[in-house]
């Protein structure tokens, strides 16, 4: 009984509506086209541009990159990252490390916000960031054994360098920071 209800007032209700529709044909369809109009606006508005593009870190060949992220009207969907003019990558969050880079070589980077429709965002601030240099290996090495468990190592300085690692077999076994001169006590088979 209450399915027949149901099936009751339904048909009554479409019933209304279609003598609606035919004692007014035009007012549905004008306020149906209008409100599909307001709908099918076309977004217009870059989002806003990345802020506080920094370098979190470095090494010879990579620079890892962060910014705070950009607002939009709809959604930012993507970050395009430059290199100069050049895009370099579009990444969906807000940090990106830049890798294959040249030692010791000058960089400017700038992030731009992208939203769903393909509006651009401006540039982030300019960020300026030069890659580690290459490590110089230090010439004219000269190993001389003292004793079957002692060897002295001598070589050239190199310019710049802070430091040396002395590695006997892959591992490390000293690290004179201000001497070319390295005694090595140690069983050498």
């Amino acid at each position: 009984m209450v399915m027949k209800q149901h099936k009751s007032i339904a048909a009554i209700l479409v019933l209304l509506l279609l003598v609606q529709f035919l004692s007014f044909p035009s007012i549905p369809i004008l306020q149906y086209q209008k409100a599909y109009a307001e709908e099918a606006q076309p977004d217009t508005l870059a989002p806003t541009a990345p802020s506080d593009l920094v370098s979190l870190s470095k090494t010879q060949s990579t620079v890892e990159l962060s910014w705070s992220g950009s607002l939009d009207n709809i959604c930012v969907t993507e970050y395009d990252v430059y290199s100069r003019v050049t895009v370099i990558a579009s990444v969906y969050g807000t940090s990106y490390t830049v890798a294959g880079l040249t030692p010791g070589t000058k960089y400017d980077f700038m992030v731009k916000a992208r939203d769903a429709a393909g509006n651009i965002s401006e540039s982030s601030n300019l960020l300026s960031v030069t890659t580690l240099a290459s490590v110089a290996v230090p010439t004219n090495i000269i190993a001389t054994a003292v004793s079957s468990s002692e060897i002295t190592v001598s070589w050239s300085a190199v310019d710049g360098a802070s430091g040396y690692d002395i590695e006997v077999d892959g591992s490390v076994v000293g690290q004179p920071r201000d001497f070319m001169r390295y005694k090595i006590i140690q069983t050498f088979i």
